[in-house]
C-alpha cells in the first residue's frame, strides 16, 4: 500500500475472506487497534493536515478524501450497509479460517 506520491504506508497482515456487493472483505486477527467500546471516530485528521501541506495534495484531491471521509462516518454512525450488520457472515468466515 502506498500513500501520495507513491510513498511507503504501513502495512498489515490480513485474509482475504472474498467479495460482495459491498466490496472485498478483509480479515484481521484479535490483537489489533480497535475501540471494544464502539466509539466512532475519524483518525489521524491532523496527519492529514500536514501531509495536505507537506506533500503539497492537490486540492480536488484533499476535498475527494474529506467528502469520502464524511460518507463513511455518517454510515457507520447511521449503521448503513456494510455497517449494518452485513459482516456477520464474513467475521463466521473468518473464525473458520482460523480455526476458532
Amino acid at each position: 500500500m502506498t500513500k501520495w506520491g507513491d510513498r511507503p504506508h504501513w502495512e498489515f497482515d490480513c485474509r482475504f475472506l472474498g467479495s460482495d456487493e459491498h466490496g472485498d472483505w478483509l480479515g484481521i486477527e484479535t490483537g489489533t487497534r480497535m475501540s471494544p467500546t464502539g466509539r466512532v471516530w475519524i483518525d489521524d485528521e491532523d496527519e492529514f493536515a500536514d501531509h495536505r501541506v507537506r506533500f503539497g495534495y492537490p486540492e480536488d484531491v484533499a476535498r475527494g478524501a474529506m467528502t469520502a471521509c464524511d460518507r463513511v462516518h455518517a454510515a457507520v454512525v447511521d449503521a448503513r450497509a456494510p455497517y449494518d450488520g452485513s459482516a456477520a457472515t464474513w467475521l463466521t468466515r473468518l473464525g473458520d479460517a482460523l480455526g476458532r
